[in-house]
């Protein structure tokens, strides 16, 4: 067995692995030694039942229901965005958190907010290929892509009920995931930024930690439990089952798991897409992050109106990049190019020593790389122009209305995808969501930093409809003079920032929008062309990914032997494998323990930390800043039945060895009695490259102690209300301090 491989299967661990619902009655070993014996392995993965039933999908994170009311447990730093939103004038709900001590104090998180639960998935692998196994290129993707609008369409006939056919291994296998969707989000507390992010950027990514990050929202319907969008009058939904709360947190040794949504991972990726991420990709998203968070702060330096909003958008950039800078560093630390190459060299060797495996996968390497190499060559282009339009709701709202005016004249079922009838409520709600997150300023500065990026780009790689529409323009001077004189142009108008103007121009034709004397549109006309190549290219190479990848897929399956052998001591030996598919924002399981690690050679890492952390930590100053409300309850130190016996104080923060990925933020760490006992929030620094290959040895999962969040609730915020919907009888006197900045009443509690 050559050496990657028998490092493949000494490192898979009971820990590893994201497992679908399915699958979970197969891990009856897993579980058994990782001491979870009273959990029945076929019912964990039943989508009726909790924890599966109870486990939402918050589109960017994972969050819980923990109450028959529609109480929704997540992580502080899922709902930023809904505190933006949230927030009334001279109010920051982001920096000084929020409490809705009754349900007439809660507040809409906003149209960016909507809860998904999964109610069914199937096998529809046959529908989507019908008609386009004999087809190649954009034909093939066209007519995959005309196939799963017709099974969403049809299987949102049914009333709240938002269908998506996931892909799994890009093609390998299509699943259409039926989820019930509640449109109608409330905000119900929400921690000061200094706990649910406490240390901020310096502690990101690190262990050991102490941050409260938690929060709690709830989910609204109509009186009849259906789903509805945002009225006054709705009540709590009822969902059909909840997890019930842990008193105290799990103990080093302890089984937890994890039901979530994690985002993509890449850990069946090929070497050559490894390469194009390490030395081209990443470098470039990390600059560009970078070059918008200085873009940010200087806004913010002339405006000081603008701070709450750039520290809203900041705070989702320094994540990103702490997530590129810290994947680079790991990249190098653990050889993983060398790896990868190490590993396909041995998978081609092993092609071709047979006859029957060369004709099946003979080509398969080669075409993958021949892809990625393509995209690779035009892809400080691609992200460039992805990344503007992305970054610029102007730019964006133009480019969607011009498309959706040329698609109003075809037919529905000849449209693009996006641009259907069905579709226009979700438009609408995007624009609206865009609104809420919208400064002229800030939105101009980047524009003008994207276009002045795009109109550098080497010869060979620039964007000729671009070249052309500036060149348009006229004027005198330099580029970037020019380029101001034309975008006060753009910026004058504000029919796109307008709801009831925009909504009107997307029942309007092209030729309306061009010439009604909105430069806007102009702009947008002279671009389509080119984003609808980008387009046709990604789609082209789509196509061909959804071929080939599954030939890969199989290739390493049969390579491994029963996929990816896991040893397992209770049976004394190796047990037959399973495959897990790289997760894909689908509804998946992971199971493992509390656990600690080492680091580096001379330090072992702790499983656990206690709040008494905060106290230290704050001594030194920025960024540890700690609410005085905080600060009494542990100069209090009352910890009532929220004390961790072992270490006479409340347990913060703790680590597992559980598999996740970014989206699995904020999803319920539960225990062996089906209690929601944590929330995982973070991953720790060594294992960055956790995406791309899972390190046992130092792969953890960074998770809230529930402890925390209760005794926070009972002797910090007086969340009683909050504490007996849990489950929890308050038994803390709540800490007394000046509640500066407290608003009460119907306006709920901003904490100091």
């Amino acid at each position: 067995m050559p050496s990657f491989i028998a490092l493949l299967a000494l490192s898979a661990s009971a820990s590893e692995g994201l497992w679908r619902p399915e699958q979970t009655k197969e891990l009856a070993e897993e579980l058994k030694l990782l001491g979870a014996t009273t959990i029945d392995p076929a019912a964990l993965g039943d989508l009726t039942k909790a924890p599966l039933g109870a486990t939402v999908d918050l589109d960017f994170c994972t969050g819980a229901f923990v109450s028959p009311d529609g109480l929704i447990v997540t992580a502080y730093h899922c709902v930023t965005d809904g505190l933006q939103f949230a927030s009334e004038p001279g109010e920051d709900l982001m920096t000084n958190g929020f409490y809705a001590p009754t349900r007439e104090d809660e507040r809409y998180a906003g149209p960016g907010f909507k809860v998904h639960v999964t109610l069914s998935t199937r096998d529809v692998g046959q529908e989507v290929l019908a008609g386009a196994r004999k087809l190649d290129g954009r034909a093939r993707f066209d007519m995959i892509e005309k196939n799963i609008q017709e099974i969403t369409s049809k299987c949102e006939q049914e009333s709240g009920v938002h269908c998506e056919v996931a892909t799994y291994g890009q093609g390998t296998e299509y699943q259409l995931v039926r989820q019930l969707e509640l449109e109608d989000v409330r905000l119900v507390m929400a921690p000061p930024l200094d706990v649910g992010y406490f240390g901020g950027d310096k502690d990101n990514w690190q262990w050991p930690r102490h941050s409260g990050d938690f929060a709690f929202l709830r989910a609204y319907s109509k009186s009849d439990n259906r789903p509805s969008t945002y009225a006054p009058e709705n009540v709590a939904y009822h969902p059909p089952v909840y997890l019930p709360t842990a008193p105290i947190g799990p103990k080093p040794g302890d089984f937890v798991m994890v039901p979530g949504y994690p985002g993509g991972t890449y850990r069946w990726r090929t070497a050559a897409e490894f390469d194009f991420a390490m030395n081209d990709d990443y470098p470039r998203r990390l600059k560009t992050e970078r070059d918008i968070m200085q873009l940010l702060s200087y806004a913010a330096e002339k405006d000081r109106s603008l701070e709450q909003m750039v520290s809203a958008r900041t705070f989702n950039l320094s994540n990103d990049v702490l997530y590129y800078e810290g994947n680079l560093v790991a990249f190098k630390r653990t050889n993983l190019a060398e790896r990868k190459w190490e590993f396909e060299g041995d998978l081609a060797k092993w092609i071709a020593s047979d006859t029957e495996r060369a004709s099946r996968f003979g080509d398969v390497l080669d075409r993958i790389g021949a892809i990625e190499a393509e995209e690779a060559s035009v892809g400080e282009r691609d992200f460039t122009a992805t990344r503007m339009r992305k970054n610029s709701a102007q730019l964006d709202a133009a480019l969607t209305i011009y498309k959706l005016a040329l698609e109003n004249k075809k037919p529905d079922k000849d449209r693009a995808a996006g641009f259907h009838l069905r579709d226009r409520t979700d438009l609408i709600d995007g624009f609206a969501e865009a609104d809420a997150d919208y400064n002229e300023r800030i939105d101009r500065a980047i524009l003008r930093y994207f276009l002045l990026e795009a109109l550098s780009l080497p010869k060979g790689l620039r964007i000729a409809e671009l070249d052309a529409w500036f060149e348009a323009q006229g004027g005198k001077g330099s580029p970037e003079d020019r380029l101001d004189n034309i975008l006060d142009d753009l910026y004058i108008n504000e029919d796109l920032v307008d709801p009831d103007r925009r909504k009107a121009l997307m029942d309007t034709t092209p030729w309306f929008l061009v010439e009604n004397g909105n430069k806007w549109f102009t702009l947008a006309q002279a671009l389509h062309p080119y984003y609808e190549r980008l387009e046709a290219s990604k789609a082209r190479r789509e196509a061909d990914w959804l071929t080939l990848r599954p030939r890969y897929i199989e290739a390493v399956r049969e390579f491994l032997p029963q996929a990816r052998p896991r040893y397992l001591p209770t049976v004394g030996g190796f047990a037959p494998g399973l495959f897990y598919y790289d997760a894909n924002e689908t509804l998946r399981v992971t199971i493992g323990k509390v656990d600690g690690y080492v680091p580096r050679d001379g330090l072992i890492a702790a499983a656990q930390t206690s709040v008494l952390g905060v106290k230290e930590k704050s001594a030194d100053g920025s960024p540890y800043g700690v609410p005085d409300t905080l600060k009494a309850g542990l100069e209090g130190a009352v910890w009532g039945p929220y004390a961790n016996p072992a270490m006479g104080s409340v347990v913060a923060n703790y680590v597992t060895t559980l598999d996740t990925a970014r989206g699995s933020s904020g999803s319920p760490t539960v225990d062996a009695q089906g209690r929601w006992c944590g929330i995982i929030f973070d991953g720790n620094y060594e294992s960055m490259a956790a995406d791309w290959v899972f390190d046992e040895k130092i792969t953890r999962s960074i998770h809230t102690d529930v402890g925390y969040v209760l005794w926070y609730l009972d002797a910090v915020a007086g969340a009683d209300p909050l504490l007996t919907e849990l489950g929890i009888t308050p038994s803390l006197a709540t800490v007394e301090v000046k509640q500066q900045g407290d608003t009460g009443g119907s306006q709920g509690t901003l904490f100091p």
